[in-house]
């Protein structure tokens, strides 16, 4: 609002990274490279031991984002949220173990041509003395002239080898062992915050409000705009919600208007308006805001326990079920679990 006096500065959740956004879908968070927790130690590569590093960095990151005095003031729920991350603290015990152990450098090989070079990963020899006495070794034979089959120079690259997957599999052990549980449970919490980070990005981006919702069954949405039309030509609210006719969606909670006939000629709209009700309904019911053009009326849709629908075809030959007697079955079935409320 510009008359308010005051501003809040709230961030989003460093799990986006500097230059990304809830709304962004081209940026692959670092948080995506969790594939090294179903690995043994055995397996784990010197990135495996990079991607754990980013990881668990961002989980922390998070914690302190949601224990920050601005994201209990000003969303508390979703600051209940991160602080349910690592509640005893022990991912920060880890960091230091494996951060800036692993280098990625450059490196140009007969495989590799100027104008691309290639990259490799590497143990920082500054953690690691007896590696850097080794890789002096190797170097040292080279500059008196040793050639790739030469033993002795095999014999040092076999160590080196050797002396890193020791340190590798050392660190996986040691990751998994404490942080493998803590890891997953983290994720699991950032994946929760970034679903309704991206539920209000998806809102904020069709034109959306959030309803008003009780639970009388009423529904009431003036203006209502299908987001599937609103978005498909990838324009966004501006420009294609010009071209698409609103709705109105209406649905009493008084006994004997609960019912709703829709009649109209072929390629009138009536498909379309009776699925918005179900749209609009599964919309509130995860969160996302309802995309309407009319912005002073509040719309209401009311929480529903169940959305029952008939979609397709299920006729079954060897049951002997037509197509019309599918269709029968199916509407029984959902006459029957509206009906179990009331029995109870």
């Amino acid at each position: 609002n510009d008359n308010d006096d005051f501003s809040v500065n709230v961030t989003y959740p460093p799990f986006y990274g500097q230059n990304s956004h809830p709304g962004d879908t081209a940026t692959i968070p670092t948080t995506d490279h969790d594939e090294w927790l179903d690995l043994s130690p055995d397996v784990w590569t010197l990135e495996h031991i990079l991607q754990a590093e980013q990881v668990i960095q961002t989980i922390i990151q998070t914690k302190a984002w949601a224990n920050d005095e601005m994201t209990r003031t000003w969303m508390p729920q979703l600051s209940n949220i991160g602080m349910q991350i690592d509640p005893q603290n022990q991912l920060p015990a880890i960091l230091p173990e494996i951060s800036g152990v692993v280098d990625i450098v450059q490196v140009k090989t007969l495989k590799t041509s100027a104008s691309k070079p290639g990259y490799q990963f590497r143990l920082r020899e500054d953690r690691y003395p007896v590696l850097k006495l080794l890789r002096q070794k190797e170097q040292d034979l080279l500059r008196r002239g040793a050639k790739e089959l030469d033993r002795d120079l095999q014999e040092i690259q076999n160590e080196i080898q050797h002396t890193e997957t020791l340190i590798c599999t050392g660190l996986a052990q040691s990751i998994l062992a404490t942080g493998r549980e803590i890891v997953d449970s983290a994720m699991d919490a950032i994946a929760f915050l970034d679903v309704i980070f991206a539920r209000a990005a998806y809102g904020k981006r069709i034109g959306g409000q959030y309803p008003k919702m009780l639970e009388e069954g009423t529904i009431d949405v003036v203006d209502f705009v299908h987001p599937v039309l609103l978005l498909s030509d990838g324009s966004g609210p501006s420009q294609q919600e010009k071209n698409i006719a609103p709705i109105d969606l209406k649905l009493s909670n008084k006994l004997g208007h609960r019912a709703l006939i829709i009649s109209g000629p072929n390629g009138g709209g009536k498909t379309l308006a009776m699925k918005s009700f179900g749209v609009a309904s599964i919309l509130a019911k995860i969160g996302v805001p309802i995309p309407t053009r009319n912005k002073e009326i509040r719309p209401r849709v009311d929480f529903v326990s169940h959305i029952l629908t008939n979609v397709g075809d299920h006729q079954n030959l060897d049951k002997g079920e037509s197509t019309w007697t599918s269709i029968l079955n199916s509407c029984a079935r959902i006459i029957e679990a509206v009906n179990i409320p009331s029995q109870n």
